[in-house]
């Protein structure tokens, strides 16, 4: 029977993190835990070959990202699919950017890791199994609870940057998502707009509920007439899912005089769609996205948008897996990125 992290760690009554720090030749551990640990994994018969930890001159931090958008990201065909995979990569870079420049001051490698879900588990166990690697960054708002359950088995350090993990305790950096579509709301009514819908994203998603949860505070705030009617959901983010939904959305309530995006690029479909309509944007419709991504700068009219420090959100991320590098705690960080309205043509 192969011993595990968890072994030791019980035999020890140490915590799998600081086994895990041990075995993968962590600094910040007393000598006296050290040689409790490596005594402990010598008696249970830990692979003797484990035991000379990581070198601590390759040591490297994993950055990937998971999601429902990546079955639809491996079989890109056509035109809109390579946009939306655009911007996907931008949030990714930025966000792994940002963590980079704190890392490298620690003398830390950055590996960014595929956007995959189903193969992202089994890159999930390599980051486990890999000895060069001594903590991951998981990026995005649908990760599932037994996604994460290898790395926690494992004491590998982690943090989720993008989303949460409502079921287990897990150190996240996310967008204040709720408080930015209550701050669209409140711009919209602002200009006089009273029978607003919402374009949301994945139901499956925490991003997308924390978003819901904003909406429906909002409008109930302001007395806004509500109803199921006024919201329609997307499978992924992409400007054919924005356009079909805009048309579905206008179909259940067609004097909608504003409709709040989930994101910049369905945005941009949904500009279209309301357009095509025979509808003016702003003048009949105004029109709100989110993420505030490089194309919201280029629709027309420009994308009022819904925007967040994504370099800050990685270097937060970073900064919270560094310390969890140094000692590990029982604190649980969930760090909201405040949002900020950009105000452009749309509305």
């Amino acid at each position: 029977m192969t011993t595990t992290l968890r072994d030791i760690a019980d035999q020890a009554r140490v915590s799998i993190s600081t086994v895990s720090r041990v075995l993968n030749g962590h600094p910040h551990v007393s000598e006296e835990t050290r040689n409790l640990v490596l005594e402990t994994a010598q008696l249970l018969g830990y692979p003797r070959e484990k035991l000379r930890g990581r070198s601590t001159d390759a040591r490297s931090v994993v950055f990937t990202g998971v999601g429902p958008h990546a079955t639809h990201l491996q079989n890109m065909q056509n035109r809109e699919d390579v946009i939306h995979n655009e911007t996907v990569q931008e949030f990714t870079n930025l966000v792994t950017a940002g963590g980079r420049s704190v890392l490298r001051e620690r003398g830390l490698q950055v590996v960014q890791g595929d956007l995959t879900f189903g193969p992202g588990e089994s890159a999930i166990r390599h980051c486990v199994a890999d000895s060069s690697i001594v903590g991951v960054i998981l990026l995005g708002g649908g990760i599932e609870e037994d996604f994460v359950k290898p790395l926690q088995d494992a004491g590998m350090p982690f943090v989720v940057a993008g989303g949460y993990i409502p079921s287990r305790k897990v150190d996240s950096v996310m967008a204040d998502y709720r408080r930015g579509i209550e701050e669209a709301v409140d711009h919209l009514v602002g200009r006089g707009r009273q029978r607003i819908g919402l374009v949301n994203g994945p139901p499956t998603t925490v991003t997308s509920a924390e978003k819901m949860k904003g909406f429906r505070l909002a409008v109930a705030l302001h007395a806004l007439p509500f109803g199921p009617e006024y919201v329609v959901e997307a499978d992924y983010f992409s400007s054919q899912r924005g356009h079909n939904l805009t048309l579905q959305l206008l179909e259940q309530v067609p004097d909608l005089d504003a409709i709040i995006f989930a994101d910049d690029l369905m945005a941009m479909g949904g500009i279209h769609a309301l357009e095509e309509s025979g509808r003016r944007v702003p003048e009949d419709v105004a029109v709100v996205g989110f993420h505030d991504y490089e194309i919201a700068r280029f629709t027309r009219p420009p994308l009022t948008t819904i925007a967040f420090d994504m370099w800050g959100m990685g270097e937060v991320a970073a900064r919270r897996l560094c310390m969890l590098l140094d000692q590990e705690d029982d604190l649980l960080w969930i760090v909201l990125m405040p949002t900020t309205l950009i105000v452009r043509g749309s509305t």
